[in-house]
């Protein structure tokens, strides 16, 4: 989808920014188990995996908001003869 969104001359630093941020996210996410879990209470896992889930579902139903921006590409960035063609 990024690669979609982003023009060719943008693209390697749209994905390194995407890079970035899947690092942070998990580097929080480990610093927020980290502070959440106790060994010694089995029900914290409980908790943390029911709010996994729940995050889970929030982000399924974002995406599916997004379906209806979906189809054919209406521009050619990569070719230039079907760019020419579509401005002819």
């Amino acid at each position: 989808m990024l690669s979609r969104l982003v023009t060719p001359e943008h693209r390697q630093r749209a994905f390194g920014v995407n890079f970035l941020l899947v690092n942070l996210g998990i580097g929080f996410g480990a610093l927020v188990s980290a502070s959440v879990v106790d060994i010694q209470r089995p029900d914290t896992f409980v908790a943390l995996y029911i709010f996994n889930a729940g995050v889970t579902v929030v982000a399924a139903l974002y995406y599916l908001t997004l379906r209806k921006h979906g189809g054919p590409i209406a521009e050619f960035h990569d070719d230039p003869v079907k760019r020419r063609r579509r401005l002819a």
